[in-house]
């Protein structure tokens, strides 16, 4: 396959322009014509390098707390490093959410990588979204030139529209054996299989006893 490519040198390039490049292909047998633009801005000074691995996680369960890993390099930079992390989704707030804080710096001159977490509370996300996550980091003294990187993850969703049922529904106490059984319920395969655990109380759940299999 004949790609073309297209070069410029870094010294034909100005610091904080947004230069657009169109390329525009025609067909010479039938002199029709598309185009194709894209945007490259330069920056005047170096950006930290942030980067947020791809999670090894498939879904996560809303009942427990959500860690989201990432690590900023600034290169030994003078200037320290103010790192960020928002989320594209408008109704989690996510300062509420967030067991760590959400921003933080890093000391000028640290050398190599820094690791940066984002914890998230238990049940502050809803079942079955998909969230985005970002992290920005922009050295102090450029506030306006950020690097980033995004992770988006999954929250799993409990089984659904199981039944519970009881024969018989009425019995005497310590003479009738009672059968409980469990069917119907629906989810997703990735996970399968399902376990469960059956409990009882007559007041309050709050004191609520484990039903053994027989």
């Amino acid at each position: 396959m004949n790609i073309p490519v297209f070069q410029r040198l870094s010294s034909e390039l100005v610091a904080d322009v947004t230069y657009l490049y169109t390329l525009v292909v025609m067909n010479a047998a039938t002199a029709s014509v598309s185009s194709s633009t894209t945007e490259i801005t330069t920056l005047a000074a170096p950006l930290p390098e942030v980067n947020i691995p791809p999670t090894t996680v498939e879904k996560y369960n809303i009942d427990s707390k959500t860690v989201v890993s990432a690590t900023v390099d600034s290169d030994a930079s003078s200037s320290s490093v103010v790192v960020v992390w928002s989320t594209n989704d408008p109704y989690l707030d996510i300062s509420s959410a967030a067991a760590t804080s959400i921003q933080s710096t890093i000391a000028p001159s640290t050398v190599g990588a820094t690791s940066v977490q984002l914890v998230l509370k238990s049940d502050t996300l809803a079942a079955g979204s998909t969230y985005t996550f970002q992290l920005q980091a922009y050295f102090s003294t450029t506030p306006d030139s950020a690097a980033s990187s995004t992770v988006s993850i999954v929250m799993n969703t409990p089984p659904v529209n199981g039944k519970l049922s009881v024969t018989p529904g009425i019995g005497v106490a310590l003479n009738t054996s009672f059968y409980i059984q469990t069917t119907d319920w629906i989810e997703d395969v990735s996970d399968l299989p399902l376990s469960y655990v059956m409990f009882s109380y007559t007041s309050s759940i709050d004191k609520a006893s484990t039903i053994s299999p027989a």
